[in-house]
């Protein structure tokens, strides 16, 4: 997909864009941020927030047991 949008118009421009002096850095910021998981609508369902939690809680887990063993 993003090698598709490269060989467009806007592709072609947004790219000497990011590249810029004055206007890459923000862009790039922008563009790293939508590609996290954090800004879409789902992220912050209630759903996805326990499971999220769950996860987070199998984890410290694994890694207390781990530290313990060696």
């Amino acid at each position: 997909m993003l090698t598709r949008l490269k060989k467009t118009g806007l592709g072609r421009f947004l790219q000497r864009l990011s590249r810029s002096r004055r206007i890459g850095a923000p862009l790039r910021f922008m563009a790293w941020a939508l590609r996290q998981d954090w800004s879409t609508p789902a992220y912050w369902a209630a759903a996805n927030r326990r499971h999220n939690r769950e996860q987070a809680a199998i984890l410290a887990r694994f890694e207390a047991e781990t530290d313990r063993r060696g």
